[in-house]
């Protein structure tokens, strides 16, 4: 039987063994035995930390006992950004504001410096977006940071999974969306569009889902076409891909 666990966070991802079993023994934690370790290919792991901060902790599931613990403490979360499947590493946002990452395969914490930011978002868990006090967008990575003006009033961003990013400036009825693609220093290209109340990106990030006052309709991200509304009869206020 599970054991009833305290408040906290609980993380479901589907990791490769490498993420971490090398660590183990080094992190304070005896490897799993034969069987109930993580094995070769993904698996579904649970991560678990406390909210208001501490070691991170890996369960395989179904079982209850930990087959890997962080070296390091993270802060309190308030929020999971993303996992970056790739380099086994979390993205998150600390209670404090800052953006933080950690990296399963090494145990090592890497946190952000403390600085006003916004619309903090993720796609993959390797780029990290945001708008800093000045209205700028910004990309933090693992090893660099990247910085584009952008005009004022600019209140949401959309990253896509090519590296892309799109940033939402309203004006009345009406709103701008714009395109950046990093590392170039300049915007890429814009649409006007009808004041959203909800915007989508797809899974495969081909497609802007907006929803606004004639309905749902499609921004086909590869040439910015709008296609036309889908009526729902009423305000959309959530929406999945």
């Amino acid at each position: 039987m599970l054991r009833r666990w305290s408040p906290a966070l609980v993380i479901v991802l589907a990791l490769a063994s490498t993420a971490c079993g090398r660590d183990a023994a080094r992190a304070g934690t005896a490897p799993a035995p034969s069987g109930t370790g993580l094995g070769a290919g993904p698996d579904g792991v649970l991560l678990r930390v406390a909210r208001g901060g501490g070691r991170v902790s890996a369960y395989r599931w179904p079982r209850d006992s930990a087959v890997w613990k962080s070296p390091s403490a993270l802060p309190g979360l308030a929020r999971v950004l993303a996992f970056d499947p790739e380099q086994g590493a979390l993205s998150f946002v600390a209670l404090d504001g800052r953006v933080g990452r950690l990296e399963l395969r090494v145990g090592t914490l890497t946190m952000g410096v403390r600085e006003p930011l916004s619309a903090i978002t993720s796609v993959d868990g390797a780029s990290v977006f945001a708008l800093d006090s000045a209205g700028a967008l910004l990309r933090l990575t693992a090893a660099a940071r990247w910085r584009l003006p952008l005009p004022t009033g600019t209140d949401q961003l959309f990253p896509l999974p090519d590296g892309s990013v799109f940033a939402l400036v309203p004006h009345g009825r009406n709103a701008t969306l714009l395109r950046a693609r990093p590392p170039t220093p300049r915007l890429r290209d814009s649409v006007l569009v009808r004041a959203p109340q909800v915007i989508v990106p797809s899974p495969l990030g081909d497609r802007l889902w907006l929803a606004d006052a004639d309905g749902v309709r499609a921004l086909r991200t590869r040439d910015l076409t709008l296609l036309d509304p889908i009526r729902v009869g009423g305000d959309v206020r959530l929406a999945v891909p």
